[in-house]
């Protein structure tokens, strides 16, 4: 994204910031935002303040990013919400302010894996949707649309935990409103001895998934990953060898080699991974 930015500069000569209002926020409606930075004086008593997940402001307030195109966006949900329904309309050859139909439909069409050009799609089998998530430090964000029926949300919050508030909130729209997904999955609470846990605890680690470090402690099990962010999640027991999260659909289920040690953990998180136990 930051070459994209650079490239963009060098092209037109203009500014990152100067451009993107041009060609992207002013099109779309997009009156509260910017790439600003360092966010302008006269602007901040409309930001929210950000917060760690124990509660604490940011020290020094909100960054500074000089990877505008990546991290540098300062906005509200209704604005992208805005941006959604503007990407839908070209989508159906309904408006052309920043896209043609076409160029819109190559964007919401697979390119790569789960991705799009810039959005995140629809995992196979699942209903069209497009969006994006966004998790600068004390502050966790995203946005969802459908692809045909345009229904979608965007969702805003200003800490560092608030990711499970982001899918709590999601999960309520989507069952309100009667969308296809997502479903909540239902798991049935198991029980594990702990003298079991110590077997599970250590460092593991997946091409395609990153690193998972599970630790113990007072007879639970936690999981810290690298794609669920820096903070320590409790795992809860559906079976003597298979963990759940409350806050996401993914599960972990610990394996065992022929000598009957514990050698990798199977994570489900939309499509399966598999990450191994490091020495």
């Amino acid at each position: 994204m930051t070459i994209m930015q650079l490239l963009l500069t060098d092209v037109t000569g203009k500014p990152f910031s100067q451009i993107v209002e041009e060609m992207v926020l002013r099109p779309a409606g997009m009156t509260h935002s910017g790439y600003m930075q360092p966010l302008p004086k006269n602007l901040w008593a409309n930001t929210a303040t950000p917060y760690r997940d124990d509660g604490a402001p940011v020290k020094g307030g909100w960054h500074t990013y000089p990877e505008l195109a990546a991290a540098g966006l300062w906005t509200t949900p209704s604005d992208l919400a805005r941006v959604a329904i503007e990407v839908k309309k070209e989508y159906d050859g309904a408006s052309d302010k920043i896209l043609s139909k076409d160029m819109a439909r190559q964007m919401l069409t697979h390119q790569k894996d789960d991705y799009g050009l810039g959005f995140g799609l629809e995992s196979p089998g699942k209903t069209p949707h497009f969006g994006h998530g966004g998790a600068n430090e004390g502050y966790r964000c995203m946005l969802t649309a459908f692809t045909e029926s345009g229904q979608g949300i965007a969702i805003m919050t200003n800490s560092d935990s608030g990711g499970p508030l982001v899918q709590e909130i999601l999960l309520a729209v989507a069952k309100e409103y009667g969308w296809p997904e997502p479903v909540p999955t239902e798991h049935v609470l198991g029980k594990v001895d702990a003298a079991l846990l110590p077997s599970y605890v250590g460092a593991y680690e997946g091409a395609d998934i990153g690193k998972q470090v599970f630790t113990s402690k007072d007879g639970k099990l936690y999981v810290q990953a690298d794609f669920l962010g820096p903070n320590a999640r409790e795992l809860y027991p559906e079976s003597a060898s298979k963990f759940f999260l409350l806050t996401d659909d993914i599960t972990f289920s610990f394996e065992k080699d022929e000598k009957g040690v514990v050698s990798k953990v199977v994570i489900q998180a939309g499509r399966k991974f598999e990450a191994k136990k490091l020495p």
